[in-house]
């Protein structure tokens, strides 16, 4: 859990970053991919506690939301401690950290009351 909070704390640093150094456009970008990227993996993931057909819908889901962060991806780069990342892997870090380590309880949340 920790992870993934590390990975919206420098989301929230790389959005800033690249509305300040390239607009608005960059900006939007790295907040689409930062979010669809959560989305796609958190929800691929609770998809997978359910029904068949929810596995296929949640994995449907899934492909479309990191189908658009994939293409959202090509407008914004990521610099972090001297690594060089485009934003499409930046996304597809984040869907792999929220795919892996997203807990049972926030990832099912049919369940809650």
């Amino acid at each position: 859990m920790f992870v993934i909070y590390l990975y919206w704390l420098f989301s929230i640093i790389v959005v800033v970053t690249a509305f300040n150094a390239a607009g608005l456009s960059a900006g939007l970008s790295a907040f689409g991919t930062s979010i669809l990227s959560f989305f796609a993996g958190g929800g691929l993931k609770g998809s997978l506690y359910g029904t068949r057909g929810q596995k296929v819908v949640g994995a449907m889901a899934a492909l479309v939301f990191m189908s658009i962060a994939h293409w959202l991806g090509a407008g914004f780069s990521v610099h972090i401690f001297g690594i060089d990342l485009t934003g499409t892997e930046w996304g597809w870090i984040g869907f792999v950290i929220c795919l892996l380590l997203t807990p049972k309880r926030m990832a099912f949340m049919s369940n809650a009351t």
